[in-house]
């Protein structure tokens, strides 16, 4: 399944802790979320490759594009691998 791409406008991002750890979340789609990395506008290639890479691991997929088109987050939905696989997939922010 190809990633979403959505305007950072239509989710609703939160906070959880894990493994001792705050992390970064969000629900779109009635779907939650975690945050697996940032780029720059100069990094929308790198971007679209971290979703599609996941979503070749058959995790669902995310980007979200900042309203001035400056940043690009990748999120994986959280329901499609385990919470310790997700959580091993990022850095805590």
């Amino acid at each position: 399944m190809l990633p979403y791409v959505v305007c950072e406008t239509q989710i609703r991002p939160f906070r959880f802790f894990f493994n001792g750890a705050f992390h970064t979340g969000m629900t779109f789609s009635r779907k939650l979320y975690q945050l697996q990395t940032q780029h720059g506008a100069a990094d929308r290639l790198s971007a679209m490759q971290a979703a599609h890479e996941l979503a070749h691991q058959e995790r669902l997929a995310v980007v979200t594009v900042s309203q001035d088109r400056q940043s690009y987050s990748v999120w994986a939905d959280m329901h499609s691998g385990s919470v310790e696989s997700v959580g091993a997939l990022m850095s805590p922010i």
